[in-house]
């Protein structure tokens, strides 16, 4: 009894190593389904012959590339947008309560400044040896001092 489990164990494995290794071959190397030609009897009068058909569509499919993520991405862009415009109202109205001043010399720094408060430095020049940022959000002032390291 023992004997025959091991070995349905071990068919049950290979079957469904097998069976793994066909689909991914499918995904990753296995053709599009093309549409079925055109009727054998012929074409009616305008219309243009199948294999041009599929051609163009095939052309158009192939020059732009499917991102499912587009939505999302647009999405996230124009919530930045609204929420910088909303932080830029909200800034000019008043003054200033609070002052942060953020000193760094690593990337860190960068990051942070670019990506999370979205600020631009002064310079722009990326070679400068110091770059400073100024942003006002709410009624709070920050400024970044940033100290450049060469190389990387």
């Amino acid at each position: 009894m023992r004997l025959t489990r091991k070995r349905l164990c071990s068919f049950l494995i290979a079957l469904y190593c097998l069976f793994s290794l066909y689909a991914a071959y499918h995904v990753f190397f296995g053709r599009r389904r093309q549409a079925p030609a055109g009727s054998p009897r012929g074409l009616r009068k305008g219309a243009a012959p199948a294999r041009e058909r599929r051609g163009r569509e095939q052309s158009t499919l192939e020059s732009e590339e499917w991102n499912p993520w587009e939505g999302d991405e647009k999405n996230e862009q124009q919530h930045r947008f609204k929420t910088s415009l909303q932080i830029l109202d909200k800034s000019t109205k008043g003054k200033t309560d609070l002052s942060v001043q953020i000193w760094g010399k690593a990337a860190i720094g960068l990051y942070l400044w670019e990506h999370i408060f979205e600020g631009l430095l002064d310079p722009s020049d990326v070679t400068a040896q110091w770059r400073e940022g100024k942003s006002i959000v709410g009624r709070t002032q920050y400024s970044l001092q940033l100290k450049q390291l060469h190389g990387y």
